[in-house]
């Protein structure tokens, strides 16, 4: 088992469903709890093409309840979540329901 190559799948596969979001006209942010530089380095490494906003450790984990995750927001309310490994794929996310 290998935890590492398992936190790259969920990040390549999230940058798919992002990529695809953007390409769509769905606006994409990203939330962490770290520093500006964590963030930007992770930014830069995994080739992110949206923005990030930094939150308190404890709300992600409340929004979230895990490392990483995916909401969708409609008018401020969550109306789709879901937590790695268990991404959907573009075409399966509720975006225009």
């Amino acid at each position: 088992y290998d935890k590492y190559h398992d936190l790259i799948m969920e990040i390549e596969k999230l940058k798919l469903i992002t990529d695809k979001c953007i390409a769509n006209g769905v606006k994409v942010y990203g939330c962490s709890a770290g520093n500006q530089e964590q963030t930007d380095t992770f930014k830069t490494k995994h080739q992110l093409s949206f923005s990030f906003h930094t939150l308190d450790e404890i709300l992600c984990k409340t929004i979230i309840r895990t490392n990483s995750g995916l909401l969708l927001l409609k008018n401020g309310t969550v109306t789709y979540k879901c937590a790695s490994p268990d991404y959907p794929t573009f075409e399966q996310m509720p975006i225009n329901k």
